[in-house]
């Protein structure tokens, strides 16, 4: 087998994406793996916040920002759009949210460890209203 040029590489499309149910069964929405720039993004923000002794604020919408998808892979919301995400219910943000994580293997704790470590942060104790901040992937 031959190896890959950098061309090649960069190349190949590895956003894998999945279809999962809408809100309310309306539909099918689509998931996808972050990049690396999201995906370190948001590893930043929740272990940062969690670090100050906070939660980030709106987190399950921050995900389905970063992690929803058109059926080319194409994100449909930027995180300075999350915020708007907020007001679908609830329940379809979790469940969005929690496919996004493991698909992206972003949730998976040591079941030995579960106790000892606190999931993904979910809001924000500082009273911020932003979605996250402007330097957003």
């Amino acid at each position: 087998m031959a190896f890959l040029t950098r061309e090649q590489l960069l190349a190949v499309p590895d956003l894998e994406i999945e279809a999962i149910p809408g809100p309310q069964g309306h539909g099918e929405v689509g998931i996808r793996l972050l990049t690396g720039a999201e995906r370190d993004w948001l590893i930043e923000q929740s272990t940062g916040a969690r670090e100050q002794g906070k939660r980030l604020r709106a987190f399950p919408a921050i995900v389905c920002a970063l992690g929803l998808c058109d059926e080319q892979g194409g994100r449909l919301f930027t995180t300075e759009e999350a915020e708007a995400l907020t007001e679908k219910s609830g329940l379809f943000l979790e469940n969005a949210a929690a496919a996004i994580l493991r698909k992206n293997k972003l949730n998976d704790a040591d079941p030995q460890e579960t106790e000892k470590k606190e999931p993904l942060v979910l809001n924000d104790a500082s009273g911020s209203s932003s979605p996250g901040p402007l330097a957003a992937p």
